[in-house]
């Protein structure tokens, strides 16, 4: 199992997204958007690679979230730090 780290970034972001989603859109939207993030989050705990690395930095991956929401986070050594949203 790999530990994942939020970055202030990542959860200031999150945050955003989140509220603005439940501003603009039904409450039913948000909730499912977080559930799609925290299935993938417990993915990412047992395979820190599921996700493809970027070709100019490949300790860096990004995770679709949906198709206007995307995860980015880097791997550092057995763990992973969430970079942004």
């Amino acid at each position: 199992m790999y530990p994942i780290y939020w970055s202030s970034t990542a959860k200031e972001s999150y945050a955003a997204i989140l509220q603005h989603i439940v501003n603009n859109f039904p409450l039913d939207t948000a909730l499912k958007i977080d559930d799609k993030v925290e299935r993938l989050l417990t993915l990412l705990e047992q395979n820190k690679h599921l996700c493809p690395p970027s070709s100019n930095f490949p300790d860096v991956r990004r995770c679709v979230v949906t198709p206007n929401l995307s995860m980015i986070y880097r791997l550092l050594g057995t763990r992973l730090n969430w970079l942004s949203f």
